[in-house]
């Protein structure tokens, strides 16, 4: 079953499917090859799979992004509410190598979460070139949220929940790695935000916050 978005004239479906769903296709990524010169994307990192594993098993957190693929060689069929593509199917993997990855070898250890669900796009392109723009598009054009905006929603999570250092580190070995040296982070603000504000301070208002010129 999927919803169906027609964008420009091109279809877009989304759905969800487990990770036993998954391990059931035949996933691909096409990797870059020098020698051939062909290929799009950097060679799966085993690390970053294996934190996004832990991510999961471990903080007891979500992952809304979807995991988008396309299916090149068939065209998908699409009739009420349901997507037709054949069992054959190459289903490349266009972003999010490593969640589905990592989600696999996860399950392949501990099976309970092959019964973990990912959200899916599906797209019908039909050729690697596509792919390639579509790839590149997603991953040059999309803005990280800055590190010191990122620093203050941890703090001010921190003093809403009431987390201590015991807390704060207890998260970050459970895989959800924003919480790396927080307490440190929160300290080191503590201090920027008290040598901005204090009208003996050197620093006084000349250090700019999140959003803010000219400090």
């Amino acid at each position: 079953k999927a919803t169906q978005v027609v964008q420009n004239g091109n279809k877009v479906y989304l759905t969800k499917m487990s990770v036993k769903e998954l391990e059931e296709k035949n996933v691909q990524v096409d990797f870059y090859d020098p020698d051939a010169d062909s290929g799009y994307q950097r060679q799966a990192s085993s690390g970053r799979a294996r934190k996004f594993g832990n991510y999961v098993q471990e903080g007891g957190t979500t992952s809304p992004l979807p995991i988008l693929v396309n299916i090149r060689e068939h065209r998908i069929k699409f009739k009420n509410g349901t997507i037709e593509i054949p069992h054959s199917a190459i289903w490349r993997v266009v972003d999010g190598q490593h969640r589905c990855q990592g989600l696999i070898e996860l399950a392949a250890d501990n099976p309970d979460y092959l019964k973990f669900e990912m959200p899916v796009i599906i797209v019908n392109l039909p050729n690697m070139a596509e792919e390639a723009v579509l790839f590149a598009t997603i991953n040059k054009t999309q803005k990280s949220v800055s590190s010191d905006l990122v620093d203050r929603h941890i703090r001010m999570v921190a003093r809403q929940e009431g987390w201590n250092v015991g807390m704060l580190t207890e998260r970050y070995e459970r895989g959800i790695i924003i919480f790396r040296d927080a307490d440190i982070t929160i300290r080191a603000l503590d201090i920027v935000d008290m040598l901005n504000s204090d009208e003996k301070s050197p620093w006084f208002g000349k250090i700019s916050k999140p959003g803010q010129r000219g400090g």
